[in-house]
């Protein structure tokens, strides 16, 4: 009892064609996972652990103009995971991992998770911890390719490596003897190494590169959930983003993202769901441009949306 072993195995293969304009993009991915878990308890069920070990090999070829992007990833691992708990009250979840990476060395990533109940309608959370991934700037910048920038990169680029911390406090209340909830959310990464891809250095290149200098975001929102009336269901909710980057030298906020963002909507329900109304209206804030003020005057853009 309480004990498991468990294999979990998964291969992919995934290529792509495109066309930007007559320019011919192509890429081409086989991916092979396979881990093995094994969990017991220490004692009783308070105490549990799951420990392991994975593998990832990865064979990745992307081609755009005359750039390529080409490795293979051959990543051995071993996790253990400790959570402890108290029922009805507290969770907490610590776990350490260690990749060999065979382009990259050894890669250590801890973290924590803890979830503790206030009461019986208020809880908290709190994370902290690390990651890592390897980027693929062509296919998760393929909106930019649609332009006449000249694809730029001069180094070999590095994993991606963040530390990443949160905190999150939801209750539970009653108005008027109708239920509802808020939650408060408050999250901060901050990047080690990131790739960037700097739109601003000159408006005919697209430029990557890894950082140099500082990168994080920090969030912060707040929902609130509310039934006025029996099924009609009110949901308003606000985000205030602050996601900064090295770009050419300078500390400046990422262009493309907003940083106020706001969200209603309200939802009705006949008796037995019979039939369903759903209104929904975003707010976005301004985002903001990439430098173009080396442009032509007649080709220079607003700083900002």
């Amino acid at each position: 009892p309480y004990r498991a072993l468990v294999m979990v195995m998964s291969g992919a293969n995934h290529e792509t064609e495109a066309f930007i304009g007559i320019t011919r993009s192509t890429g081409r991915q086989n991916t092979l996972y396979a881990n093995l878990i094994y969990q017991t308890i220490i004692g009783s069920t308070n105490h549990t652990v799951r420990t392991g070990v994975s593998y990832m090999l990865d064979q990745y070829n992307e081609r755009y103009r005359d750039s390529t992007f080409r490795r293979q990833e051959s990543v051995p691992g071993v996790f253990g995971e400790y959570t402890y708990t108290i029922p009805e009250k507290l969770t907490v979840v610590a776990g350490l991992r260690t990749d060999l990476h065979n382009l990259f060395g050894p890669i250590v990533t801890p973290r924590l998770h803890a979830k503790y109940d206030l009461s019986k309608r208020t809880v908290l959370r709190a994370s902290a911890g690390s990651g890592f991934r390897v980027a693929n700037p062509i296919a998760e910048n393929t909106s930019v390719l649609v332009s006449s920038r000249q694809l730029v990169a001069n180094e070999r680029l590095r994993p991606e490596r963040a530390w990443n911390y949160g905190l999150s406090l939801s209750h539970d209340f009653r108005l008027l003897n109708r239920y509802g909830s808020v939650v408060v959310d408050l999250y901060r990464t901050q990047f080690t190494n990131q790739i960037v891809t700097d739109l601003d250095a000159s408006p005919q290149q697209i430029r990557f590169y890894n950082l140099r200098g500082e990168s994080f975001a920090n969030s912060a929102q707040v929902e609130v959930n509310y039934q006025p009336v029996k099924r009609l269901d009110v949901k308003l909710a606000y985000k205030l983003y602050d996601v900064r980057q090295t770009i050419d030298g300078e500390l400046r906020r990422r262009p493309f993202i907003s940083s106020n963002r706001a969200l209603f909507n309200i939802g009705y329900a006949t008796k037995k769901e019979a039939w369903k109304f759903d209104f929904t209206t975003q707010w976005i804030g301004s985002k903001r441009i990439p430098d173009t003020q080396l442009n032509p005057a007649e080709f220079r853009r607003e700083t900002d949306s």
